[in-house]
C-alpha cells in the first residue's frame, strides 16, 4: 500500500507537506484521510497536484518574460531577441527555465504548439510580443 507521501509525488507534488500547505490541512490529516476518507484524500492530492502546477507554471512564464525583456533591454543596437537570425538567445532562456522550475518536468520548445500546450495561447502569445519588444 503506497504512503499519502508516495500519492502526493505521483501527483507531481514535491512532498505531502506541499500539498498540506496548498489544502490549508495538516500531513496528519491528509494521512488519517488516505485511511478512512481516500476520496477525499485523492480529491486533495489532485487539487494540490493542479494549483501547484499552475502556480509553478506561471512562475515560469513570467521567469521566461522577464529574461526575455532584460535580453532585449541589453542590447546597444536596439535589436530584439525577434530579429536574431537565429533563436540562441530564446533557447538558452528556455534552458534557463527548465533548469529553475524543476519541480514540474519542462520541455520547452521554441514552437507554437510546445509552448501553446505548456503556457496556453496567452502565454505563447506574450512570448512572441516580448521577443518583439512589447510588454
Amino acid at each position: 500500500m503506497k504512503s499519502a507521501a508516495q500519492h502526493a509525488k505521483e501527483a507531481g507534488l514535491p512532498s505531502l507537506l506541499t500539498a498540506a500547505e496548498l489544502s490549508g490541512q495538516s500531513a496528519q490529516t491528509l494521512n488519517n484521510w488516505l485511511k478512512n476518507k481516500p476520496f477525499v484524500f485523492h480529491a486533495v492530492i489532485e487539487k494540490a497536484a493542479e494549483v501547484f502546477k499552475m502556480e509553478t507554471l506561471e512562475g515560469a512564464l513570467e521567469f521566461i518574460l522577464t529574461e526575455i525583456r532584460k535580453e532585449n533591454e541589453s542590447r546597444e543596437d536596439g535589436t530584439t531577441i525577434s530579429q536574431d537570425q537565429d533563436n540562441q538567445y530564446l533557447v538558452n532562456i528556455f534552458h534557463d527555465t527548465a533548469n529553475k522550475f524543476t519541480s514540474i518536468d519542462l520541455n520547452i520548445v521554441d514552437e507554437e504548439d510546445s509552448l501553446n500546450d505548456i503556457f496556453g495561447q496567452d502565454g505563447f502569445y506574450a512570448i512572441r510580443e516580448a521577443e518583439q519588444g512589447k510588454y
